[in-house]
Protein backbone atom coordinates (compact mmCIF):
# COMPACT_ATOMS: atom_id res chain seq x y z
CA UNK A 1 0.00 0.00 0.00
CA UNK A 2 2.99 2.29 0.89
CA UNK A 3 4.22 1.40 -2.35
CA UNK A 4 1.21 2.69 -4.71
CA UNK A 5 1.24 5.91 -2.31
CA UNK A 6 4.72 6.77 -3.53
CA UNK A 7 4.00 5.88 -7.03
CA UNK A 8 1.06 7.85 -7.07
CA UNK A 9 2.43 10.70 -5.42
CA UNK A 10 5.47 10.88 -8.17
CA UNK A 11 3.02 10.56 -11.14
CA UNK A 12 1.05 13.11 -10.21
CA UNK A 13 4.65 15.31 -9.63
CA UNK A 14 5.40 14.31 -12.83
CA UNK A 15 1.98 15.16 -14.96
CA UNK A 16 2.34 18.74 -12.98
CA UNK A 17 6.26 19.23 -13.99
CA UNK A 18 5.45 18.55 -17.28
CA UNK A 19 2.20 20.24 -17.66
CA UNK A 20 4.63 23.15 -16.42
CA UNK A 21 7.28 23.26 -18.58
CA UNK A 22 4.33 22.57 -21.81
CA UNK A 23 2.83 25.87 -20.38
CA UNK A 24 6.44 27.70 -20.05
CA UNK A 25 7.34 26.80 -23.91
CA UNK A 26 3.92 27.42 -25.11
CA UNK A 27 4.28 30.60 -23.54
CA UNK A 28 7.79 31.71 -24.59
CA UNK A 29 6.87 30.45 -28.17
CA UNK A 30 3.51 33.18 -28.08
CA UNK A 31 5.49 36.09 -26.82
CA UNK A 32 8.51 35.40 -29.69
CA UNK A 33 6.14 34.47 -32.16
CA UNK A 34 6.08 38.42 -33.65
CA UNK A 35 9.89 37.50 -34.52
CA UNK A 36 12.29 35.40 -36.30
CA UNK A 37 12.87 33.84 -39.62
CA UNK A 38 9.73 32.41 -41.80
CA UNK A 39 11.27 31.54 -45.00
CA UNK A 40 8.53 30.44 -46.81
CA UNK A 41 10.50 31.00 -49.88
CA UNK A 42 12.90 28.29 -48.88
CA UNK A 43 16.11 31.02 -49.70
CA UNK A 44 18.29 30.78 -47.18
CA UNK A 45 20.09 27.69 -45.56
CA UNK A 46 19.55 26.41 -42.41
CA UNK A 47 22.63 27.64 -41.18
CA UNK A 48 22.22 31.09 -42.59
CA UNK A 49 18.38 30.94 -40.80
CA UNK A 50 20.69 30.16 -37.60
CA UNK A 51 23.16 33.04 -37.76
CA UNK A 52 20.31 35.30 -38.64
CA UNK A 53 18.06 34.02 -35.48
CA UNK A 54 21.12 34.85 -33.02
CA UNK A 55 21.46 38.64 -34.53
CA UNK A 56 17.58 38.60 -34.12
CA UNK A 57 17.45 37.58 -30.65
CA UNK A 58 19.87 40.05 -29.80
CA UNK A 59 18.58 42.81 -31.09
CA UNK A 60 15.14 42.33 -30.05
CA UNK A 61 16.31 41.95 -25.87
CA UNK A 62 18.31 45.19 -26.56
CA UNK A 63 16.19 47.62 -28.49
CA UNK A 64 12.52 46.16 -27.06
CA UNK A 65 11.45 45.55 -30.14
CA UNK A 66 9.91 42.39 -32.81
CA UNK A 67 12.00 41.81 -36.20
CA UNK A 68 10.75 39.29 -38.82
CA UNK A 69 12.22 38.71 -41.87
CA UNK A 70 9.52 36.94 -44.23
CA UNK A 71 10.60 35.29 -47.94
CA UNK A 72 7.66 33.70 -50.22
CA UNK A 73 7.22 32.91 -53.47
CA UNK A 74 3.51 33.26 -53.41
CA UNK A 75 2.06 36.32 -52.42
CA UNK A 76 -1.78 34.74 -52.57
CA UNK A 77 -2.73 37.58 -55.35
CA UNK A 78 -1.43 40.62 -52.73
CA UNK A 79 1.11 43.09 -53.54
CA UNK A 80 3.78 43.12 -51.29
CA UNK A 81 3.11 45.86 -49.25
CA UNK A 82 -0.30 44.10 -48.59
CA UNK A 83 1.30 40.68 -47.96
CA UNK A 84 3.76 42.27 -45.70
CA UNK A 85 1.15 44.20 -43.74
CA UNK A 86 -0.68 41.36 -43.28
CA UNK A 87 1.94 39.19 -42.19
CA UNK A 88 3.10 41.57 -39.25
CA UNK A 89 -0.52 41.50 -38.42
CA UNK A 90 -1.08 38.16 -38.05
CA UNK A 91 2.42 36.89 -36.49
CA UNK A 92 1.12 39.41 -33.60
CA UNK A 93 3.38 42.82 -34.02
CA UNK A 94 1.45 45.77 -32.80
CA UNK A 95 -0.74 48.12 -34.54
CA UNK A 96 -0.68 50.76 -32.15
CA UNK A 97 0.95 53.79 -32.72
CA UNK A 98 2.78 53.82 -29.41
CA UNK A 99 2.58 50.14 -29.08
CA UNK A 100 6.22 48.21 -29.02
CA UNK A 101 8.00 48.87 -31.85
CA UNK A 102 8.00 46.20 -34.84
CA UNK A 103 9.65 45.75 -38.22
CA UNK A 104 9.41 43.72 -40.84
CA UNK A 105 11.83 42.60 -44.27
CA UNK A 106 10.01 40.88 -47.00
CA UNK A 107 11.39 39.35 -50.01
CA UNK A 108 8.46 38.78 -52.42
CA UNK A 109 9.50 36.62 -55.32
CA UNK A 110 6.16 36.60 -56.37
CA UNK A 111 6.14 40.64 -57.18
CA UNK A 112 9.59 40.69 -57.37
CA UNK A 113 9.64 43.16 -54.62
CA UNK A 114 11.64 43.82 -51.07
CA UNK A 115 9.35 45.92 -48.61
CA UNK A 116 10.02 47.18 -45.27
CA UNK A 117 6.62 47.74 -43.00
CA UNK A 118 7.03 49.48 -39.75
CA UNK A 119 4.70 48.80 -36.35
CA UNK A 120 4.15 50.53 -33.56
CA UNK A 121 6.78 53.17 -32.26
CA UNK A 122 9.22 51.64 -35.72
CA UNK A 123 7.26 54.09 -37.94
CA UNK A 124 8.44 56.80 -35.96
CA UNK A 125 11.90 56.10 -35.51
CA UNK A 126 12.11 55.02 -39.61
CA UNK A 127 11.79 58.03 -41.97
CA UNK A 128 11.52 57.87 -45.52
CA UNK A 129 14.78 58.72 -46.14
CA UNK A 130 16.10 56.13 -43.40
CA UNK A 131 13.85 53.18 -45.53
CA UNK A 132 15.30 54.01 -48.65
CA UNK A 133 18.95 53.93 -47.08
CA UNK A 134 18.50 50.80 -45.92
CA UNK A 135 16.30 49.69 -49.15
CA UNK A 136 19.72 51.18 -51.46
CA UNK A 137 21.67 48.61 -49.40
CA UNK A 138 19.11 45.43 -49.62
CA UNK A 139 19.23 46.33 -52.94
CA UNK A 140 22.46 45.44 -54.45
CA UNK A 141 22.49 41.96 -52.83
CA UNK A 142 19.11 41.06 -53.89
CA UNK A 143 19.99 41.57 -57.56
CA UNK A 144 22.62 39.53 -57.15
CA UNK A 145 20.73 36.63 -55.31
CA UNK A 146 22.59 37.22 -52.38
CA UNK A 147 19.31 36.75 -50.04
CA UNK A 148 21.75 36.03 -46.94
CA UNK A 149 23.41 39.61 -47.70
CA UNK A 150 20.46 41.52 -47.86
CA UNK A 151 19.01 39.78 -44.67
CA UNK A 152 22.12 41.28 -43.01
CA UNK A 153 21.65 44.45 -44.90
CA UNK A 154 18.30 44.98 -43.27
CA UNK A 155 19.60 43.95 -39.83
CA UNK A 156 22.09 46.59 -40.30
CA UNK A 157 19.45 49.01 -40.91
CA UNK A 158 17.84 47.87 -37.41
CA UNK A 159 20.92 48.27 -35.36
CA UNK A 160 21.69 51.90 -36.83
CA UNK A 161 18.25 53.36 -36.71
CA UNK A 162 15.82 51.10 -33.70
CA UNK A 163 15.27 53.47 -30.93
CA UNK A 164 16.75 56.46 -32.30
CA UNK A 165 14.74 59.84 -33.47
CA UNK A 166 15.10 61.00 -36.50
CA UNK A 167 16.72 64.58 -34.93
CA UNK A 168 19.62 61.47 -33.88
CA UNK A 169 22.01 59.80 -36.46
CA UNK A 170 22.81 56.70 -36.99
CA UNK A 171 24.01 54.44 -34.58
CA UNK A 172 27.82 53.42 -34.87
CA UNK A 173 29.57 50.57 -34.43
CA UNK A 174 33.22 49.75 -32.77
CA UNK A 175 34.69 49.82 -36.44
CA UNK A 176 33.07 53.01 -36.97
CA UNK A 177 33.86 55.03 -33.71
CA UNK A 178 37.97 53.60 -34.36
CA UNK A 179 37.61 54.86 -38.30
CA UNK A 180 36.52 58.14 -36.87
CA UNK A 181 39.24 58.24 -33.93
CA UNK A 182 41.95 57.73 -36.49
CA UNK A 183 40.87 60.36 -39.17
CA UNK A 184 41.00 62.62 -35.98
CA UNK A 185 44.41 62.06 -34.52
CA UNK A 186 45.72 61.55 -37.97
CA UNK A 187 44.30 65.30 -38.64
CA UNK A 188 45.04 66.71 -34.96
CA UNK A 189 48.58 65.38 -35.92
CA UNK A 190 49.37 66.68 -39.23
CA UNK A 191 48.12 70.27 -37.76
CA UNK A 192 50.42 70.17 -35.32
CA UNK A 193 53.47 69.33 -37.33
CA UNK A 194 52.55 72.39 -39.41
CA UNK A 195 52.39 74.77 -36.58
CA UNK A 196 55.85 73.33 -35.12
CA UNK A 197 57.37 73.65 -38.33
CA UNK A 198 56.22 77.36 -39.07
CA UNK A 199 57.16 78.49 -35.36
CA UNK A 200 61.06 79.43 -35.94
CA UNK A 201 60.21 83.60 -36.65
CA UNK A 202 61.86 86.45 -35.74
CA UNK A 203 61.46 87.13 -31.57
CA UNK A 204 60.30 90.98 -31.04
CA UNK A 205 61.10 93.28 -27.92
CA UNK A 206 58.99 95.78 -28.09
CA UNK A 207 55.33 97.48 -29.62
CA UNK A 208 58.07 99.50 -31.80
CA UNK A 209 58.79 96.70 -34.23
CA UNK A 210 55.16 96.72 -35.48
CA UNK A 211 54.68 100.36 -35.97
CA UNK A 212 56.02 102.71 -38.73
CA UNK A 213 56.70 106.11 -36.03
CA UNK A 214 57.26 108.29 -39.21
CA UNK A 215 53.59 107.53 -40.85
CA UNK A 216 51.49 107.06 -37.62
CA UNK A 217 50.16 108.96 -35.24
CA UNK A 218 46.93 108.97 -32.84
CA UNK A 219 43.95 111.45 -33.30
CA UNK A 220 40.89 111.47 -30.38
CA UNK A 221 37.86 110.00 -31.32
CA UNK A 222 34.34 110.20 -29.70
CA UNK A 223 31.22 108.04 -30.41
CA UNK A 224 28.04 109.36 -30.16
CA UNK A 225 24.59 107.02 -29.58
CA UNK A 226 21.75 108.52 -31.70
CA UNK A 227 19.03 106.26 -31.74
CA UNK A 228 18.14 102.53 -31.92
CA UNK A 229 14.83 101.14 -34.13
CA UNK A 230 14.17 97.17 -33.80
CA UNK A 231 11.38 95.13 -36.58
CA UNK A 232 9.82 92.72 -35.71
CA UNK A 233 8.36 89.63 -38.30
CA UNK A 234 6.67 86.78 -37.42
CA UNK A 235 7.96 83.78 -38.26
CA UNK A 236 5.33 80.89 -39.17
CA UNK A 237 5.86 77.32 -39.20
CA UNK A 238 3.89 74.97 -41.66
CA UNK A 239 3.20 72.18 -39.23
CA UNK A 240 1.58 70.29 -41.95
CA UNK A 241 4.94 69.22 -43.44
CA UNK A 242 6.63 67.83 -40.42
CA UNK A 243 6.11 63.83 -40.54
CA UNK A 244 4.03 61.88 -37.65
CA UNK A 245 5.59 59.67 -35.12
CA UNK A 246 8.19 62.09 -34.11
CA UNK A 247 8.96 62.81 -37.48
CA UNK A 248 8.90 59.62 -38.49
CA UNK A 249 7.80 57.84 -41.88
CA UNK A 250 4.41 58.39 -43.96
CA UNK A 251 2.13 55.85 -42.75
CA UNK A 252 -1.24 54.05 -43.85
CA UNK A 253 -3.86 51.77 -42.76
CA UNK A 254 -3.92 48.03 -43.66
CA UNK A 255 -7.31 46.92 -44.91
CA UNK A 256 -7.16 44.78 -41.93
CA UNK A 257 -7.34 48.06 -39.84
CA UNK A 258 -4.10 48.20 -38.68
CA UNK A 259 -1.18 51.23 -39.01
CA UNK A 260 2.12 50.75 -40.33
CA UNK A 261 5.06 52.55 -42.35
CA UNK A 262 7.75 51.87 -44.61
CA UNK A 263 8.05 51.24 -48.46
CA UNK A 264 9.96 48.62 -51.23
CA UNK A 265 11.39 48.39 -54.39
CA UNK A 266 11.32 45.97 -57.05
CA UNK A 267 13.78 44.11 -58.23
Amino acid sequence: MRKYRHFLRFTVFALLAAAAALLTVNTASASSSASGIFDEADLLTDEEESKLETVIDSYTDRYDCDIAVVTTSDAEGLTAQEYADQYAEDIGQSMSSDGRAGILFLIDMDNRYIHIATQGQAIGYYSDDRINSILDDCYNKIVEEDYYGACRCFLKGVYSYMGRSVSQGARMGLSGILIRLAIALAAGGGITAAMAARSGGRVTDSASDYTDQNQSSLTGRQDVFVNRTVTHHVIVHDDNSRGGGGGGGSSHISSGGGMHGGGGRSF
